[in-house]
């Protein structure tokens, strides 16, 4: 739930590992001057090309392939870089930002790219649709989005925003996308239809697939505005597990896999043609907290949210219970780093090391015991000498991803969690969606 994923600081864990192995195949074919493709083993799949949609990480890599952003990431220390927008600059009260367009950008049909597409995105994020769920809160504060030219986009702001000038959205194209209303946006899948790619300004172009199947392919585009890729074309392949990937990768069947566990990867070190790499990735697995939800439409609250958990205090209470090295050793093998913040250390321009939660389960058991649940009623009642004067019981599921293994994996890790703060826990699986 949205209101859920602003209160799991104190529970963060991350990043996960970025564990990738790549065979040598492509290369191959890139020698011998034939058609090269690259394959690419994927364990989770596409939710929605459509991104307003969308909000698995495997469909933020399709978006990438197909379309264009503002602003890039540096390789090294993920700092803004130039992308559509050359260059920008704010006022010095921060209420104005400008972006500068590059020129001689093309959409995959011919159409030119222009300031006027980027602010269309723009704007369509900012009228608060749809649109906004994913994206509303890289643009808070801001008011308007004005193209005043073919190559300059100005934004305008009630307050300053510490955000920009990172705006990690895909920029779409106006003349596809202004036939798609708020309410048909929803509903939109955003796929190749009768034979025509998705228009875009990407790299590649998106010729087959739909969500939630098991195989996407992507052509390469000759007019990319920074040159031709060298792969001719890419193609996804869903697994069901990580085992299934591995022995295609072993096979040559696919050319790169990656989110695979750290011992198969230790495995694959020594294979011949295969190349292994641990690294950090620049996002963070979670335990969010069902604290209940705001409906973006109406504002009016839903969902079932355990008042108990509301409390930062109680949540504190369970961020001592939780042993993250345990964690990292179990469900990650190794090969993760524990979380004490969401800034993954792959964002080195922006992370810092805060002081980290020690694992003490005497203070959460401690902390956590002064909650009671009556029988009839969640209103706190007042049981004994506790600090914060209530007392609740602790009920709680821990719901696991079918789609991720390594999710599947916590429930080994959780032992102990249970006891040390008071906490009725049950493990249940359960798909995306």
């Amino acid at each position: 739930m949205v209101a859920g994923i602003g209160l799991v600081a104190t529970l963060v864990l991350g990043p996960a590992a970025l564990l990738g192995v790549a065979s040598a195949n492509a290369a191959d074919e890139a020698d011998s001057g034939s058609k090269v493709t690259f394959t690419v083993g994927m364990l989770n799949e596409v939710d929605s090309f459509n991104p307003f949609l969308g909000i698995e990480a495997e469909s933020y890599e399709m978006w990438a392939l197909t379309y264009d952003y503002l602003i890039t990431y540096s390789m090294e220390n993920m700092s803004p870089e130039p992308g559509l927008a050359e260059s920008w600059e704010p006022s010095e009260d921060g209420l104005t930002w400008t972006f500068h367009i590059r020129d001689g950008v093309s959409w995959s049909d011919g159409e030119p790219l222009t300031a006027n597409d980027v602010a269309y995105t723009l704007g369509r994020i900012i009228d608060g649709g749809p649109e906004s769920i994913t994206w509303g809160s890289y643009l808070t504060s801001v008011t308007k989005a004005e193209a005043t030219d073919e190559h300059t986009v100005v934004l305008t702001l009630e307050r300053p925003n510490a955000v920009l000038p990172l705006l990690p959205m895909p920029i779409i194209p106006e003349h596809i996308w202004k036939n798609i209303s708020e309410k048909q946006v929803k509903s939109f899948a955003n796929e190749p239809k009768d034979g025509e790619p998705v228009v875009g300004s990407g790299p590649f172009r998106f010729v087959s697939g739909t969500a939630g199947g098991d195989t996407y392919r992507f052509e390469a585009n000759p007019d990319y505005w920074q040159g031709a890729p060298h792969i001719d074309e890419v193609v996804f392949r869903l697994f069901k597990s990580e085992d299934p990937a591995v022995a295609a990768l072993k096979k040559g069947e696919i050319d790169f896999v990656e989110d695979i566990t750290a011992l198969q990867v230790k495995a694959l070190e020594n294979e011949p043609n295969i190349a292994a790499h641990n690294g950090d990735s620049p996002g963070f697995d979670e335990i969010a907290f069902n604290v209940g939800a705001i409906d973006t439409e109406t504002g009016e609250p839903m969902g079932d949210g355990n008042p108990a958990l509301k409390d930062a205090k109680f949540r504190r209470a369970l961020g001592y219970a939780l042993d993250r090295d345990r964690i990292i050793t179990t469900a990650y093998q190794g090969a993760g780093k524990p979380g004490d913040t969401i800034i993954p250390p792959a964002y080195t321009n922006f992370r810092w090391e805060p002081r980290r939660t020690r694992h003490s389960p005497s203070i959460s058991k401690g902390r956590a015991s002064c909650w009671t649940r009556p029988a009839t009623s969640w209103e706190p009642t007042v049981n004994g000498p506790c600090p914060m004067g209530r007392r609740w019981t602790h009920y709680g599921c821990l719901l696991v991803r079918t789609a991720r293994p390594r999710s599947g994996r916590w429930t080994c890790s959780r032992s102990g969690w249970e006891s040390s703060a008071s906490i009725r826990k049950s493990t249940r699986s359960r798909a995306a969606g």
